[in-house]
Formats: structure tokens, C-alpha cells, sequence
């Protein structure tokens, strides 16, 4: 069976993530997850996921629905790769993080790796490096915790507080998600 990849934006529209002036978290993560969808699409690969409502997930506005979605559906070998933007009160903060498992696999450990290292330099934007989740914020999160089964990891792009990170992102999101699509089939083949 093949392996499968599950795109999952981490916020569901506008104004349900964090925002500024500059970019809305909601909005965009829903933009980047098409995007790299439809790369995976455009290259050939069609053994992916969207978490867009038509996938079988019953209410894609929920966290709840996703990880209900996921717990059924991922197997041994997939990866989920869930999108967000970081934010911070100070506008100076930036750079690209990419979270993982407390205890992460060495899949996940690699494909984190070179997830943060492709963002950075297609962004040309600061290394905040590979993190365990609760480095964060929130302690544990769902997405990287609920379904060990497959390759966990949470990517925070950049931070959409700083001007030119987002400067950055937004000159670049196609390049950025097509070379993140070729990334998850290079992985997952």
C-alpha cells in the first residue's frame, strides 16, 4: 500500500489564528496546504490528503474532527505535515521553526530537518531549528501526539508579527510550496 500524506492547515479561515497587518494565520495556512496540494497533484503524486472537508473529514472547522479523522486513517509510514504561522508581540521575532514529538522517531527527527532547512532557505529567512512541542507555547499538541503511527510534525513558516518574514513568505509561496510537495515525495517514496 502506498503511503499516504495528510496536508492539514492549522487554523480554518480568517481571524481563527494569529494575524497582524501583515498576514492572517487562518487565511493563509488554508492558501500554503492548496498550494502544496495541488504541486503534489501537478507532480504526479495523488496519495495525499487535504484537510479541506471533502477527504472524509466530517467538520474540517474542528480540531477534534481532524484528529478523529487521523486516528482512523493513518497508517504505519504516512506523514502529517500540519501548517501554522508563528506570532509574537515583539515584531522583531522571526525565523522558521518546525515542531516534533517529545519522543520523535528518526523519520520524523530527518523530515523535520530538512523541512526547517527548505523553509529557511527558500525563505531566506532565520533558523529557529527543529523543536520537541512542548518547547512551544502550548505543552502538547493534538496534532503531533494523537497518532504515533505515522511521521508527526507541525511547521511554523515564519511569523507573520514581522514584516519582512512575511515580506519574505509572500514572495516566495509558490516556490515554497512546491518545493515543500517535492520534499514530501521525495520522503514518502
Amino acid at each position: 500500500m502506498a503511503k499516504k500524506a495528510y496536508i492539514i492547515a492549522g487554523h480554518n479561515g480568517k481571524g481563527t489564528g494569529a494575524s497582524s497587518k501583515w498576514l492572517d494565520e487562518g487565511s493563509e495556512t488554508i492558501v500554503l496546504r492548496d498550494l502544496i496540494g495541488l504541486n503534489l497533484t501537478r507532480l504526479g503524486f495523488l496519495d495525499y490528503v487535504l484537510d479541506d472537508g471533502t477527504s472524509g473529514i466530517a467538520d474540517n472547522t474542528k480540531l477534534s474532527s481532524v484528529v478523529s479523522f487521523m486516528r482512523k486513517n493513518a497508517k504505519t509510514g504516512d506523514l502529517s505535515l500540519d501548517i501554522h504561522f508563528n506570532a509574537a508581540a515583539s515584531t522583531q521575532a522571526n525565523g522558521c521553526e518546525v515542531l516534533i514529538p517529545l519522543k520523535p522517531t528518526n523519520e520524523e527527527i530527518k523530515f523535520a530537518s530538512k523541512l526547517h532547512d527548505l523553509v529557511c532557505d527558500t525563505l531566506d529567512i532565520r533558523s529557529r531549528g527543529v523543536k520537541l512541542e512542548d518547547s512551544g507555547q502550548h505543552g502538547s499538541l493534538a496534532m503531533l501526539s494523537s497518532f504515533p503511527v505515522c511521521v508527526n510534525v507541525l511547521l511554523e513558516v515564519c511569523f507573520c508579527t514581522n514584516e519582512q518574514d512575511c515580506k519574505r513568505y509572500f514572495s516566495n509561496r509558490e516556490k515554497l510550496a512546491e518545493a515543500i510537495a517535492k520534499l514530501i515525495i521525495d520522503f514518502l517514496k
